[in-house]
């Protein structure tokens, strides 16, 4: 069975913010006190003993492995460029439909919402799509298009 070891000298290190005095490492063991006696007695009992001397262990933790979870940070770190990408993307989206919406307004409407009635055809239509499609010419507030223009004028010059 394997158990995770966390071990801590007495004092703070040499410096506690990068953990001197702090190990963790796995070690096989029969049992959680055949751990303990592993970890306390690493050479046998009538050598070292890591509770005394100047590096003697100030707290142990004897953790089973089978509680450890390793975290996969490659997929973590994968699926957070994704998040972010996929937020970018949405801003991105979120500012061309802006300006599309803008566009749309400024081009497909007229100024105060009002169509016009063609003076030849009787039809109501956007002066606005009809500058966007021929151009702002002086009788696209009076006709819907070139062709009823065209045939106005042919009218008038028949009669």
């Amino acid at each position: 069975m394997q158990f995770l070891i966390c071990e801590r000298t007495d004092g703070i290190g040499c410096d506690y913010t990068i953990g001197c005095g702090m190990t963790f490492y796995f070690m096989d063991a029969d049992s959680i006190e055949d751990a303990q006696e592993k970890v306390i007695w690493p050479d046998g009992h009538d050598e070292y003993y890591t509770l005394d001397g100047e590096s003697a262990r100030d707290s142990i933790l004897i953790i089973p492995a089978e509680h450890v979870f390793t975290v996969d940070i490659i997929k973590l770190k994968l699926e957070f460029k994704k998040h972010k990408e996929s937020l970018e993307q949405n801003k991105i989206e979120s500012i061309e439909r802006a300006e599309l919406k803008r566009l749309q307004d400024k081009y497909e409407s007229d100024d105060l919402g009002y169509t016009n009635k063609c003076k030849y055809c009787e039809r109501e239509y956007s002066r606005s799509a009809t500058i966007r499609i021929f151009g702002d010419f002086w009788w696209t507030s009076i006709y819907c298009s070139e062709q009823c223009f065209t045939k106005a004028n042919d009218l008038k010059n028949f009669i």
